[in-house]
């Protein structure tokens, strides 16, 4: 079996279609925030949550709040 690798990007939306159907479009909408803040603002999945970072340093942890609002995807 052939491992794919998954951009960074697809990772992210991976990660949130394992997440309860009633709350991915609140997800999706936080991430499109964080990602319009600056076209230099990236993501990727570490610890089973997306960060979000500029330039190779962390701006925000969406663990804190995916997993204390009960988000998590496993």
């Amino acid at each position: 079996m052939t491992k794919v690798n998954l951009s960074n990007s697809a990772q992210v939306e991976q990660h949130i279609a394992k997440l309860p159907k009633d709350i991915q479009p609140t997800i999706e909408y936080l991430r499109q925030v964080m990602l319009s803040v600056d076209n230099d603002i990236s993501e990727h999945i570490k610890w089973n949550s997306p960060p979000f970072g500029r330039s190779g340093q962390a701006v925000q942890t969406c663990s804190f709040v995916f997993r204390y609002a009960g988000f998590s995807a496993g």
